[in-house]
């Protein structure tokens, strides 16, 4: 009957049918079919569907939403990840669309694509044309969707599904490991979008080099040869690695800005003419009243301009950074200080800078002006709730900045309440769009957001995208952060038991509610570790809560719950119901709003990209 109404192949419509049943299932509503009679959804869901379908209509659904414009890219990597030739049927069934949008896809790969197509040979459809053309294509692609979250493991979560059947999330963690590993040891070079496209790289080196070897006339330095070579040997677990796998990596990591420590006597060559341009630059910084930290700048620049010298050696160009190139009207002072400056410097080497490396250049100086003021940055800690985590998070930075003043706690809903001066917000959730600088950090404050916190502190809103060396920021020597041994306990040690005892089960109890609700909705590790510190950081509130407090933004906030989260709203009132008659205490509809604020961000997430 399908096939009749739509006018499709039988195919087609079981296709449709499998996406469809994918796409609704997140929303809980179920496909069923029952023998000789066709396909059905159950009548407890039906309101549900009607209720769904009036919300959504004429707008793409899902959170697994596919999104067409990506499907080639997503057929590209899957052929590039494919162990041997693929059939026509087994592509459609793999990637779950029909072989006449999959033909479609493959002319739109092979247009898009010089060096490289898909064709068809006897045994199936494959990936031809150059190897390490194919490398680079696909790892750029990769490192496309790792880059669209804040660290790598949420970068994982948006990949393609058929990517995540064969690329793992710990083969990813743990590559990244080995690279950050190997380039605390050869003090590497590296912007954060170079690290990724590096990444990515070895990622489909270690999955290709078997079956697809390539050979490569690429620049051949000791140190370059000496890191490419120690990070493949880990990546691949192997002692030794082919000569031309280690030159392809070195071009990879020339083309994507990732320098090892330059050649002495580059280094040495332009030392005199480094510190000349340093004087030139505090010249004109001091006769508009700034004053630099010279040494450090002659550090940097010394550095940066040696690794500029390499890469124009090797005659390699890198792209233009949109950002770096704001720097010209953000910062136009110091940008026309160091374009005026570097004109003798360019004269001796005989050499013309671009726009994008005097931006460089000016963010060395800015990073190294002396602040005449002495004020310290104001800070906003953005969390779930006003409360909660981000008490956690003040006392961490804190202890790490002491050069921040914060001087306030929101949550997201109380971001419009915000009416004094901050210059950025230090944040665990994502913000709407909103005219302060945000630099989202993980709940639990990992040293890679301790580094993001510290670049933008040196750096500003460009510390994301500008080069930085692999060097850890924080260095705590608190061994007692919080001051735990000198927490006078009053009670013994039976009793201290007993407390131990109750924390364990109230622990346990939450996760089994928490299993419970992701039934409903996608829990990630980030958002049940933030639960479980929210609710031991909570507890000693609960006691102390009189529920006196009354917020007309959590009341509002608190009833949107109940009214379009019913589902979920049941399940947790249930748990807060029975640790009340448990612990004898009141817990504050504030208090639960900031656990719904935790479970809830995901579907609500998913909801904005639907709406």
């Amino acid at each position: 009957m399908l096939m009749m109404k739509f006018g499709k192949s039988e195919r087609t419509v079981h296709y449709d049918v499998i996406e469809l049943r994918k796409l609704i299932k997140v929303h809980h509503i179920n496909l069923r079919i029952k023998s000789k009679q066709g396909y059905y959804i159950p009548v407890v869901e039906k309101q549900r569907c009607i209720d769904f379908i009036k919300k959504h209509e004429n707008k793409q659904i899902g959170a697994n939403y596919r999104n067409n414009d990506e499907l080639p890219d997503e057929i590209l990597l899957y052929f590039a990840l494919a162990s041997e030739d693929k059939k026509a049927d087994d592509c459609s069934e793999d990637l779950a669309i029909s072989p006449s949008t999959l033909l479609r896809m493959i002319n739109k790969v092979n247009l898009t694509h010089d060096k490289i197509k898909i064709v068809k040979g006897k045994k199936g459809y494959e990936l031809a044309g150059n190897e390490y053309e194919i490398r680079l294509a696909t790892s750029y692609l990769l490192s496309s969707y790792l880059n669209r979250e804040s660290t790598i493991e949420e970068g994982y979560d948006v990949l393609p599904i058929i990517v995540k059947q064969t690329i793992s999330k710990d083969e990813v963690i743990s590559t990244s490991e080995i690279i950050k590993e190997v380039n605390g040891k050869y003090n590497v070079w590296v912007s954060n979008i170079g690290y990724l496209n590096l990444l990515s790289y070895c990622i489909f080196q270690k999955r290709r080099n078997q079956n697809h070897p390539s050979c490569c006339d690429a620049i051949q330095n000791d140190e370059d040869m000496s890191y490419a070579s120690e990070i493949l040997k880990k990546v691949n677990n192997q002692s030794e690695i082919d000569l031309n796998e280690i030159k392809l990596l070195v071009d990879c990591m020339l083309r994507n800005g990732v320098i090892t420590p330059i050649e002495k006597e580059v280094y040495s060559a332009i030392e005199y003419d480094v510190i000349e341009l340093v004087d030139d630059i505090e010249k004109r910084c001091n006769a508009i009243s700034l004053e630099l930290k010279k040494d450090k700048l002659i550090q940097d620049l010394h550095l940066h301009l040696s690794h500029y010298f390499k890469l124009k050696k090797y005659d390699i160009q890198l792209e233009d950074n949109l950002v770096l190139t704001e720097i010209k009207s953000k910062y136009a002072k110091i940008f026309m200080i160091a374009k005026k400056a570097l004109v003798l410097f360019e004269k001796k080497f005989d050499i013309k800078m671009d726009e994008t490396e005097i931006s460089y250049v000016a963010i060395y100086i800015y990073k190294n002006l002396i602040s005449t003021k002495k004020k310290a940055l104001k800070v906003y800690v953005a969390c779930a709730t006003g409360k909660g985590l981000s008490n956690l998070l003040t006392t961490r930075i804190q202890n790490i900045f002491p050069q921040l003043e914060i001087i306030g706690q929101t949550s997201v809903y109380g971001l419009s309440k915000i009416d004094e001066e901050v210059d950025f917000i230090i944040s665990t959730v994502n913000l709407p769009n909103i005219k302060i600088p945000v630099v989202k950090v993980s709940i639990v404050l990992a040293d890679e957001d301790i580094k993001r916190i510290q670049e933008f502190i040196n750096l500003g809103s460009v510390a994301d995208k500008v080069p930085i060396q692999q060097t850890t920021y924080h260095e705590s020597n608190k061994l007692d952060p919080f001051n735990l041994m000198d927490t006078k306990v009053g009670i013994g040690k039976k009793e201290l038991n007993d407390v131990s005892n109750i924390m364990s089960k109230l622990t346990l109890t939450l996760l089994e509610y928490l299993a419970m609700v992701s039934e409903l909705v996608h829990l990630n590790s980030s958002v049940l570790l933030g639960v479980v510190i929210h609710m031991n950081m909570a507890i000693p509130r609960w006691f102390a809560s009189d529920d006196s407090e009354f917020d007309e933004e959590v009341e509002k906030g608190y009833e949107r719950i109940i009214k379009e989260h019913n589902d979920i709203y049941m399940i947790m009132e249930k748990f807060f119901e029975l640790v009340e008659k448990s612990l004898l205490i009141t817990i504050s509809r504030r208090e639960r709003y900031a656990f719904y604020m935790y479970i809830l961000s995901e579907r609500e997430r998913n909801n904005e990209t639907i709406d």
